[in-house]
């Protein structure tokens, strides 16, 4: 999650902060003009693909444990309905 912040903070610093100064040094750097925009939205893509992939295991890892539960007879259904 630190990874995901970092990325995050460096990012909106690269997309927002004093695109003049910017400019002139990656120019001198030998990078075109658009190169520190190019890579604030590459990280913010990157951002977004961490934490689907990070979801996507934790809501694996929560139904694989509700799945062992369920086997080990932990958990009940409810079949009396209340009329």
């Amino acid at each position: 999650m630190c990874t995901v912040i970092g990325f995050a903070i460096s990012a909106f610093n690269e997309i927002s902060h004093s695109p003049k100064t910017f400019l002139e040094t990656t120019q001198l750097l030998g990078y075109p003009a658009y190169f520190l925009t190019l890579l604030g939205v590459a990280k913010i893509i990157g951002i977004i693909v961490l934490l689907v992939i990070l979801s996507y295991y934790l809501l694996l890892k929560m139904e694989r444990g509700m799945n062992e539960s369920y086997d080990k007879g932990l958990v009940t259904t409810n079949t009396h309905r209340l009329v």
